[in-house]
């Protein structure tokens, strides 16, 4: 596994290199080390660490502060502190500052190890979420291409049938705006024979297996013209695959049907459209399945030239469902939707197609089929995206829950590392220490020596006592003199027993209870002093 590199800003040499040996017995490689903040964004254009170490009273123009905003700003590498001393005033700057954490100075390796390692952690998390972004970004793009660039209308509708998307293709067949569609229902566009043919159509969806099927309806657009559809319709599910609506590919046929409709009336129309229709049309023999005649779009659709196509049946061209449909072909009577059909290319190549058969005069049948090819590749492409989108939500979750679990656990150890570490020193130095201060206190001493060992006691108790913390955070206005008395009165200890062991007369220690008092707003109410200091300690 590749080391972690890690790169120092210290102004004192004497302790960068004892962070340099605390890093590499840890397992981490000091790239280097500076001691001026300047340097420290020199270096991390070049030598680009993975993390940066960096004392909070750097020197310099710049201070530690904005020498790691630019830091991070440039070139997203994470910054940790250096704080020396629990100052109260520079551990907010550090908590108002950008980065992940701060350590106080003297080093501890285990706290010093959580803390890169969490911000490693973080910083690879930040960056895998970059790439998950940028992934499904260009997964989107690609979506929203290949629905921009079919000639088919791609619609979306909730459960109740309202649109919630719709692409271009689709704005043009209803002739209505892309904006003014989305929000309206269906239902809007049809009449009532059309509307319970749909609903019909969308409750066989949940039952139906076949993707792609196509049905026909007739729409109303915006000027209350008539057009007839082809459209497929599947279910549209969310991440947990609940049901949201519906999703498909719509054609606007009402010129092939027109089409076919001219073709019955008129001869003369018939050779004319004939020609020129853009649908492959066949005529063949209602019995054998021979081709009689084709277009010039039959011919693009096959392969082979007319001569060609005369020599062929049914079964050479759509060899697959051939027997079946030569069955129903001497009953047919009138135009018969037969759905998709593939044809087989001269060059081997597959076309699809949606056929439909019309019986003409004799014995002859006129096959119109629509190639459908792109749109079917286009159907698979969105299911593809489809598929990888959801695909990529949820790996996306997945991961995030993992990595909620793993800094959850990071937390909860660092912080039970932490209040151990405090209450062991809190011990030793209440069972160690404060006795022996006792004891000295109770010898012969003159003014100057009861009055330093004082001042050690004084520091020590500030030093280890959580309610000092607290008092001192909380109440900042309040003197050392003011802290040490308030914690004596928080132990029980009265007037004169204070006055005793802090070697004065009972008159300052009542003086300095009357200025805690009305520093904490006491003054002129009925309230013990002592219930609401240890009030403070919860």
């Amino acid at each position: 596994m590749e080391k972690a590199k890690i790169l120092i800003v210290e102004e004192k040499s004497d302790v960068a290199l004892e962070i340099q040996n605390i890093l590499r017995n840890l397992g981490y490689e000091v790239i280097s080390s500076v001691n001026k903040s300047k340097n420290a964004i020199k270096k991390a254009e070049i030598d680009k660490p993975d993390i940066i170490l960096m004392d909070f009273g750097i020197k310099g123009k710049m201070d530690s502060i904005e020498v790691a905003d630019v830091i991070r700003s440039q070139y997203r590498i994470p910054v940790i502190f250096l704080v020396a001393n629990a100052d109260e005033e520079k551990i907010e700057k550090v908590k108002i500052a950008k980065t992940y954490r701060y350590i106080l100075k003297p080093l501890r390796k285990m706290e010093l190890k959580i803390t890169i390692e969490m911000a490693l952690y973080i910083t690879k998390n930040h960056k895998e979420r970059r790439r998950v972004k940028k992934s499904l970004k260009e997964s989107e793009n690609k979506y929203k291409t290949i629905l921009e660039s079919i000639d088919d209308g791609y619609y979306e509708v909730d459960t109740r049938g309202n649109f919630t998307f719709a692409n271009d293709a689709t704005s043009r067949i209803y002739e209505v705006e892309r904006d003014e569609m989305i929000g309206l229902n269906f239902q809007n566009y049809m009449d009532e024979e059309n509307i319970n043919k749909v609903l019909s159509i969308s409750k066989g969806a949940h039952n139906n297996t076949k993707k792609g099927k196509i049905y026909n309806v007739e729409i109303l657009t915006k000027e209350e013209t008539k057009k007839s559809i082809e459209y497929s319709v599947s279910l549209l599910k969310d991440t947990n695959a609940a049901h949201v609506g519906y999703y498909g590919i719509m054609r606007d046929i009402t010129k092939k049907k027109e089409t076919e409709q001219a073709l019955l009336e008129s001869e003369e129309q018939y050779r004319t459209l004939f020609e020129r229709s853009s649908d492959a049309i066949f005529i063949l023999d209602q019995f054998t399945g021979k081709y009689i005649n084709a277009n010039q779009a039959a011919e693009r659709l096959t392969g082979y030239s007319l001569a060609e196509i005369k020599t062929k049946t049914t079964k050479d061209l759509t060899p697959i469902g051939a027997e079946r449909r030569l069955k129903m072909m001497p009953i047919l009577e009138a135009r018969k939707e037969i759905g998709e059909v593939d044809y087989l290319r001269a060059d081997g190549a597959i076309r699809n197609t949606i056929l439909a058969v019309v019986p003409i005069r004799g014995n002859q049948i006129m096959g119109i089929a629509h190639d459908i090819t792109n749109r079917k590749k286009a159907e698979v492409a969105l299911e593809m995206v489809h598929t990888e989108l959801e695909s990529k939500v949820e790996q996306r979750t997945a991961e995030l829950e993992e990595i909620n679990t793993a800094l959850n656990v990071l937390l909860k150890r660092s912080d039970k590392d932490r209040t151990e570490l405090e209450e062991k020193v809190l011990s030793n130095v209440k069972e160690l220490i404060i006795p022996i201060i006792k004891k000295l206190e109770r010898s012969h001493l003159d003014d100057q020596q009861i009055g330093l060992l004082n001042t050690i006691e004084t520091n020590l108790t500030k030093i280890i006592s959580p309610f000092s913390r607290i008092l001192s955070s909380k109440y900042s206005n309040l003197t050392p003199k003011e802290i040490q008395v308030a914690n004596l009165i928080r132990e029980g200890n009265t007037s004169k027993e204070i006055a005793e062991s802090m070697a004065s007369n009972i008159n300052t220690v009542e003086f300095h209870r009357g200025n805690i008092r009305k520093k904490l707003g006491l003054r002129n109410i009925k309230k013990n002093l002592r219930t609401l200091l240890l009030s403070l300690e919860n």
